[in-house]
């Protein structure tokens, strides 16, 4: 799932080709993006709609100016550096730590981006990998003083490296429907902290 403002989102359908997201300081390096949620979609275009129209939303106008595009995109586990994996979370580690240490200041903010378009771009992973599979953690401090061994809220964001695995059919995906259940999720994803 793909959040995005109509305009863009009609040229891409229309193209059947989705434009890369370039820079260091995306989560995932230089690629385009997909959540596997569509909860997650429309988060991201409710943060879009705020930014420009302001906090108070107005669904008609949301739906007037943004969409969710919905794709099926196949690719074989083994094509897929997948951070959730022991071994390519590793791979990940160790170049974090070797950049760190020959220049500290490089990896100050957002670091994954960076580290992971030099595996891709400088070791050569973008020979054996299309895609990278990452887990983000959210919401951390809403979950001081438990003891649960999950206390994250979980985003999983798929960035696609190869552009030839995205020229297929884009469809739009009808969150109107959803948007009751989705809002609920909201107050609950944003939950406040217990007051001690």
């Amino acid at each position: 799932y793909h959040a995005t403002n109509k305009e863009r989102g009609n040229e891409i359908q229309h193209s059947r080709l989705f434009p890369v997201t370039k820079g260091d300081h995306h989560w995932l390096g230089d690629g385009s993006y997909f959540f596997l949620e569509a909860f997650h979609a429309y988060k991201w275009m409710l943060d879009m709609y705020k930014y420009r129209f302001g906090h108070i939303i107005k669904y008609d106008e949301l739906q007037e100016n943004y969409k969710i595009i919905e794709t099926t995109i196949e690719i074989p586990d083994q094509r897929i550096f997948n951070l959730m994996l022991a071994e390519h979370k590793i791979i990940f580690d160790e170049t974090y730590k070797s950049i760190l240490s020959v220049n500290p200041k490089v990896l100050y903010r957002a670091p994954e981006g960076k580290v992971i378009n030099y595996l891709f771009q400088s070791l050569g992973l973008n020979n054996d990998y299309d895609c990278v599979l990452g887990l983000f953690g959210f919401n951390y401090k809403n979950y001081e003083g438990t003891k649960s061994r999950i206390a994250f809220m979980p985003q999983l964001q798929l960035c696609i490296k190869d552009d030839k695995l995205l020229q297929q059919h884009f469809n739009d995906f009808d969150y109107t429907n959803q948007i009751e259940m989705y809002n609920y999720l909201l107050s609950k994803y944003y939950f406040e902290k217990v007051k001690k």
